[in-house]
């Protein structure tokens, strides 16, 4: 994610690509997987999900007798912090505008000796907010992650 590029994507490379691309007025989807692509405005897919929910009337039914509770299969706490650990980040840098000069100078200096050139949060005085991310994944880790070590 890079907002000054505008480049909004998530892949799994070779094999999948998502994007959001902004318009003018609207977000254009597009979305590869291997050599099909295909792109959408996000508008028309909204009005396409609205015109097919009011086409079929919804026929009422004779309410069903409740079944069983079953027992709830939920993540773990632990379970949730072994696939957040997972992701390994890659780049992750913030330009960063408060909008008040005083607290601009006074963060300035404070955030500069703790960035790193891939790592850190950048302030400046021209009334932009930008956020560069770069997060990175594996099917493997996810799965060692969810099934435990």
């Amino acid at each position: 994610m890079n907002s000054r590029q505008q480049r909004y994507q998530i892949s799994w490379a070779p094999l999948a690509v998502a994007q959001v691309i902004p318009a003018e007025d609207d977000l254009w989807i597009r979305v590869r997987i291997l050599f099909w692509q295909r792109q959408w405005l996000l508008t028309r897919l909204m009005l396409l999900a609205e015109s097919t929910g009011k086409e079929r009337p919804k026929q009422k039914k004779a309410p069903a007798p409740k079944p069983e509770k079953k027992a709830k299969t939920s993540f773990s706490w632990k379970t949730i912090k072994r696939l957040l650990a997972s992701f390994r980040i890659h780049r992750f840098r913030i330009d960063l505008d408060t909008g008040d000069y005083l607290v601009n100078s006074w963060l300035f200096p404070l955030l500069y000796f703790i960035q790193t050139p891939r790592y850190g949060i950048r302030i400046n005085y021209l009334g932009r907010t930008d956020i560069d991310l770069e997060i990175e994944n594996s099917g493997f880790r996810l799965l060692r992650a969810f099934f435990g070590r």
